[in-house]
């Protein structure tokens, strides 16, 4: 064998070692918020007449896209910081591309319509005005509230619950409420309220996690006392009668950016009269869980719905853990999130934490889909989405799901890792085939 091949076949062997690791490397994907474009847009909330940022910290805002007039379902979910402002990054800057941001603010919604980019612009800094919240009104007025359990004589469970007195004038409310602990046996008083007729007054108290009320409070004419219940449920660790009533899946696509967007919207109820508190996880430091929601693989969450990641929800893996409990009344559990793909096609397993009574999946026009089970109802008016129906679902079941006809390359972007491989491999046995047949002649 002479020095010519040798050499040749050194440099085919350190081509192949190359391509292998290239191969099985893992290859980083950077996934911004909002990714198909460099746009930024940073809005302030800001109170009308007043240059204070007092009570705009922390308020859930909302961002949507229109593209070419037409709102995509899929918001993204954010909120202000200390001084107001909130920013949404790696947006489109094109002419097709609006935007509107709305924030919650003292029970009322406010937005800042039609945002666009101008020509060349990259940022834009819409403000959002809201209006001065009213002060609480004094006077002689005296508000004795009382907490019990229902259906139940125990004063203990309601004991040291934290209380808030909201008052309403003019449309808006304190921005700074009352507030007060029960004492043991569930009771709680305001004192010093204005009695005028254009007050209305509201106790809120925290229980289990959960925000109860006493509705709107208004004091008689020529009275200055108002005694109001306040009943909470009882609560409990079995989740045999848990139901998701609802579940939605809203499926759209973004073709620059190659991401599946994805909303899911839970409706569910305990089944009883109780509330469910589910039972403490290590995966979530301990505190209880009411519900697991499996995520795809590589999922980059966008927002979860009156919640707050580590407080009380939880990330494991590829799985959410809801720690808020489940009314009688009534829950909700909304995440978004994006999924990157490479293909015209793209698995989903769906999951049935609980006995599902309902399952709709809003899937955007332009692409389809096969599962087992779900039965077209046809495009969902005023909008062109098609809406695809399962019904009654066991707890713990699963279903496949294919969202076909993606807009995507022709060579799937993980088969791109093994070219190097193949190539070095083709080099390899055609040197040594030439090398054979050297050798014999």
């Amino acid at each position: 064998m002479n020095k010519r091949f040798l050499l040749v076949l050194t440099v085919a062997s350190a081509l192949l070692v190359a391509a292998l690791s290239l191969a099985f490397s893992p290859v980083p994907v950077a996934l911004a918020q909002g990714a198909g474009g460099n746009g930024v847009i940073e809005a302030q909330v800001v109170i009308s007449g007043s240059a204070t940022t007092n009570g705009l910290s922390n308020l859930p805002v909302s961002m949507f896209t229109y593209v070419n007039g037409q709102r995509q379902p899929t918001p993204s979910v954010s909120a202000t910081d200390a001084q107001g402002r909130v920013k949404f990054e790696g947006l489109n800057t094109g002419d097709a591309y609006t935007y509107t941001v709305i924030v919650r603010y003292q029970e009322s919604f406010y937005r800042a319509e039609h945002v666009a980019f101008p020509p060349g612009s990259t940022a834009v800094s819409p403000q959002i005005v809201v209006p001065a919240a009213a002060t609480v009104p004094a006077g002689n007025g005296v508000i004795d509230a009382r907490v019990v359990l229902s259906g139940s004589a125990d004063t203990a469970a309601v004991g040291n619950l934290a209380a808030s007195l909201f008052a309403f004038t003019g449309g808006g409310h304190s921005p700074n409420p009352v507030s007060a602990v029960t004492d043991a046996r569930g009771r709680v008083r305001f004192d010093g309220l204005a009695t005028t007729g254009d007050v209305t007054y509201t106790v809120l108290v925290q229980y289990q996690g959960l925000s109860f009320d006493s509705g709107d409070l208004k004091f008689p004419a020529g009275s200055a006392a108002i005694s109001t219940t306040i009943s909470v449920p009882p609560v409990s660790s079995d989740k045999s009668k848990v139901r998701i009533e609802q579940h939605h899946i809203v499926i759209d696509f973004d073709s620059s950016s190659r991401m599946l967007q994805i909303a899911e919207f839970y409706l569910t109820n305990s089944g009883s009269a109780a509330a469910y508190i589910g039972e403490p996880d290590s995966a979530a430091n301990g505190q209880r869980v009411t519900m697991r929601v499996p995520l795809p693989p590589n999922a980059v969450l966008e927002g979860i719905d009156q919640r707050t990641v580590d407080q009380n929800v939880f990330i494991s893996g590829n799985t959410l853990l809801d720690g808020m409990p489940i009314p009688p009344s009534g829950g909700s559990l909304i995440v978004s999130y994006k999924v990157p793909y490479d293909r015209s096609t793209f698995a989903l397993a769906i999951a049935s934490p609980y006995s599902t009574t309902a399952l709709n999946i809003l899937l955007a026009p332009g692409i389809g889909l096969r599962g087992q089970r779900l039965v077209s109802q046809g495009v969902v008016p005023d909008t062109k989405f098609t809406r695809y129906m399962a019904r009654d679902l066991g707890p713990g079941s699963s279903l496949a799901v294919e969202i076909t006809d993606l807009p995507a390359p022709f060579i799937p972007t993980d088969w791109l890792t093994w070219l190097p491989l193949a190539a070095a491999a083709v080099a390899l046995v055609a040197i040594l085939v030439y090398a054979a047949r050297r050798r014999s002649a």
